[in-house]
C-alpha cells in the first residue's frame, strides 16, 4: 500500500482521505413527500423522535382546489423537509363538471352519460336518460314550429318547451373523492336556451354537502391524530 505523508493543522478533529473511485461528495437533498390525506400522521408516527417539534409547523387548507395537510420541519434550514397529505376529487366526478360553469349541449351530455353509465346505480336508467337527451333537440324544434308565431316571444316559448321536455334531474352513485366510497346524490339539469340551441349545466346541492362533510371529517380526524403524536407542533389553518 502506498504511504502517504500528511500534515494536519492543529485543532483538526476529522481527516478524510479519498483515493481511487470514491463516490463524489454531494450536498444533502431536501425531503419532499406527497401522498394521501393521512400521509403526515403516518410519517410522524415513524419519525417523531427525529423531529424538533418547535422547529416544525403544519398548515391546514380546506379550499376546494387545495384540500391538504402540509408539514414542514427544520423550518429555518435550507434543507427543510416537507410532507404533504392531500385529498383529490375522483377524476370521473371532475369530468361531470357538477357545480362548475361546464356546459354541454343535449347530444354531448347524452354521449358523456353513455360513457359513464357505471356512475349510475342502474345502467338502464342511464341509458333511458341518454335516449331522452338525444331526442330532446328534435322535440324542441318540432314544438317551436308548431307553437311559434310572428308576435310570440321566442325565448319565452323556448323556456316553456324546455320545461316540458327535458328531464329535471337524475341520480348518480359514485365516489366523489379518490379512494372514497360511493355516494348517492341527485344532480339537476339546468338549461340555458339560445334560439333553437341550448346548453346544459349540472348542479347538485347534495354533492356539495357530501363533499364538504367528507373533507372536514377526514381533515379533523387527521388533526386529532397529529396532536396525539406531536402536541408541540404548531398547527394552523391557511
Amino acid at each position: 500500500m502506498e504511504e502517504l505523508n500528511v500534515t494536519v493543522k492543529e485543532g483538526t478533529e476529522t481527516l478524510e482521505i479519498r483515493q481511487g473511485q470514491a463516490l463524489e461528495l454531494r450536498e444533502p437533498e431536501k425531503l419532499q413527500i406527497n401522498g394521501n390525506i393521512d400521509t403526515v400522521s403516518r410519517f410522524l408516527e415513524k419519525r417523531i423522535a427525529t423531529i424538533d417539534q418547535l422547529s416544525a409547523n403544519i398548515e391546514i387548507s380546506r379550499l376546494s382546489d387545495k384540500m391538504r395537510i402540509d408539514l414542514e420541519f427544520n423550518e429555518t434550514s435550507y434543507y427543510a423537509g416537507n410532507v404533504v397529505g392531500a385529498m383529490e376529487l375522483h377524476e370521473d366526478f371532475v369530468a361531470f363538471g357538477i357545480n362548475t360553469p361546464t356546459e354541454r349541449n343535449p347530444r354531448e351530455l347524452s354521449d358523456f352519460i353513455k360513457m359513464h353509465r357505471w356512475c349510475f346505480e342502474d345502467s338502464t336508467i342511464a341509458m333511458k336518460l341518454v335516449a331522452e337527451l338525444r331526442a330532446f333537440k328534435g322535440k324542441v324544434n318540432k314544438d317551436m314550429e308548431s307553437k311559434s308565431d310572428d308576435v310570440g316571444n321566442k325565448r319565452d316559448l323556448m323556456n316553456q318547451i324546455v320545461e316540458s321536455n327535458i328531464p329535471k334531474a337524475f341520480v348518480l352513485h359514485m365516489p366523489i373523492f379518490k379512494g372514497g366510497e360511493k355516494k348517492k346524490f341527485e344532480v339537476e339539469i339546468h338549461i340555458n336556451p339560445r334560439d333553437h340551441e341550448m346548453d346544459c349545466l349540472l348542479a347538485s346541492v347534495e354533492a356539495k354537502e357530501i363533499r364538504m362533510d367528507y373533507r372536514d371529517t377526514k381533515i379533523d380526524i387527521e388533526i386529532e391524530k397529529i396532536r396525539g403524536i406531536a402536541p408541540d407542533i404548531l398547527i394552523y389553518e391557511g
